[in-house]
């Protein structure tokens, strides 16, 4: 299997586990009613007869410092072969390294930009160079 194959499965899976731990956390943020839930603390849950969608939230948020965001348009600029540092200025943060590895000679690394509202890009580059890149629900 290609290098880059391998490092798409490790991606993936990375994005399977997320998933789950999301659908944990709604779940316990359903029962528990005064924690935070993604960085914002619920301040209250509308359900009544009246009210045709049950169970709205509404949330305040959490005080944190100024991020940047990543847009879908950004996203899908990025060409195969864009190198690191293009991504790094359109993007206009460095993003979070997941995982760095190197083999027969190259460096595979995979990165993700994650949103104030969980939306993310991860990207994988080897070399440098993208090789692979996968949008999760940007704006």
């Amino acid at each position: 299997m290609h290098i880059a194959a391998k490092v798409l499965l490790i991606v993936s899976g990375l994005i399977a586990v997320s998933s789950v731990a999301v659908v944990a956390a709604v779940r316990h943020a359903e029962a528990n009613p005064d924690v935070e839930f993604f960085g914002k603390r619920k301040t209250s849950w509308a359900s009544s007869a009246q009210n045709q969608q049950a169970d709205v939230e509404r949330f305040e948020p959490l005080p944190s410092e100024p991020q940047n965001w990543v847009f879908r348009s950004s996203a899908e600029s990025f060409e195969i072969g864009t190198t690191y540092e293009h991504v790094v200025e359109v993007a206009n943060w460095p993003g979070e390294e997941v995982s760095l590895m190197q083999m027969n000679g190259s460096t595979y690394r995979v990165v993700k930009w994650l949103n104030p509202d969980r939306s993310a890009l991860v990207c994988t580059f080897q070399d440098g160079k993208l090789t692979g890149k996968h949008q999760i629900m940007l704006p």
